[in-house]
């Protein structure tokens, strides 16, 4: 490409401005912004990624639809919300309009398993328009392809296991409730207890109704067994709550959760392959004591032989923002339709200017 590549940002929240940051250190033009917070709206970019004002301001994202194809973007970078449902309409737009889409929504890894019928419906408005629209983020290389390279040096996998763990108050309310933070075990129970005795016909219904609701590993565990050649047979999800061994205070509940009660749990997905390999991804998410850290373990097995790769205290939001932007051009270069990263190159760094990557 011989000029800049143009982006527009969507969700400029802590994601958000770290990615437009990212973004302009590699020569990317933000050619606008929107953001649903009322407090940014009016404020000049260059205040929130640190540096001098760029002339380009967060506008109101009631405008995205009727504005977003006058600026003339490549791609838009989408970094909200966790559920292909709740970034269907943003990406719909660009898909409608033939602007290229990248997103941190975990389902948008790969949710031609978990939402089919919302995930056909961008492909096909995205192949009319010749855009492309995909998921990236944290999960595309810490659990897709970093354990698809390790798998490289492994003559025949009989199992995988991973964990990500995250401490609940660095992510806000919601993610809090979705692992129960707080709640007794009989409130617990009430809760999830249901949703953790479905089985995969159950799953599969649930799907169809477009009723489903994937955990954070759910989509990405099919990735990764696409990507290495496998065939999913089965695939389940649970909640494994954590239990308080002693009064801990969380910042994002304001309160003590009480011992007995649930400082979170752990999302454990179990994938079933043709093959005989079964993938097991967990997320435990849980309030931090003093001894607990951040950290990203995968284990691949060749019967008693173990091959790992572990990440003690990443830096998430850098690494997830990074991986969106240096994901940018492997979209542009792209076929159109919803393409997930399994079917583009491997994720790489990016030495030079991003138009530099970019195809003619």
């Amino acid at each position: 490409m011989d000029r800049k590549v143009r982006a527009v940002q969507y969700g400029c929240g802590r994601m958000g401005r770290v990615c437009m940051k990212f973004a302009l250190d590699h020569g990317v033009e933000i050619a606008g912004a929107y953001d649903l917070n009322p407090e940014l709206i009016g404020v000049d970019i260059g205040d929130i990624t640190e540096r001098e004002k760029l002339g380009v301001k967060v506008s109101d994202a009631a405008l995205f639809a009727e504005e977003v194809e006058g600026l003339k973007p490549d791609i838009v970078i989408v970094t909200t919300l966790s559920l292909l449902k709740d970034v269907y309409d943003v990406l719909m737009v660009c898909a409608e309009k033939g602007i290229n889409a990248i997103t941190t929504c975990e389902e948008a890894i790969y949710p031609w398993n978990s939402s089919p019928e919302l995930t056909e419906r961008l492909d096909e408005a995205a192949k009319k328009t010749g855009a492309t629209v995909t998921g990236a983020g944290a999960q595309d290389l810490q659990w897709c392809s970093t354990v698809n390279n390790l798998a490289a040096g492994v003559n025949r996998i009989t199992r995988i296991e991973g964990t990500q763990q995250n401490n609940i108050d660095d992510y806000g309310i919601a993610f809090a409730e979705s692992f129960g933070a707080g709640m007794d075990t009989e409130e617990f129970e009430a809760k999830f207890g249901e949703q953790n005795r479905l089985s995969c016909e159950d799953i599969e219904k649930s799907i169809k109704r477009g009723e489903f609701i994937p955990s954070f590993m759910w989509n990405s565990n099919t990735w990764l067994a696409k990507k290495l050649g496998l065939t999913v047979k089965s695939q389940t999800q649970k909640l494994v709550p954590e239990i308080a061994e002693e009064d801990i205070e969380s910042s994002t509940l304001g309160r003590t959760i009480k011992k007995g009660q649930l400082k979170g749990a752990t999302s454990l997905v179990e994938t079933v392959t043709e093959e005989g390999v079964v993938i097991k991804g967990g997320v435990k998410a849980i309030v931090y004591g003093p001894d607990d850290y951040e950290h990203n373990n995968w284990a691949i097995y060749d019967g008693e032989t173990v091959f790992r790769t572990n990440q003690p205290e990443p830096p998430t939001v850098e690494l997830t923002c990074a991986t969106m932007v240096n994901r940018i051009p492997d979209v542009l270069n792209a076929p159109s339709g919803y393409v997930t990263t399994d079917n583009m190159p491997e994720c790489r760094y990016l030495a030079g200017p991003m138009e530099f990557y970019v195809k003619d």
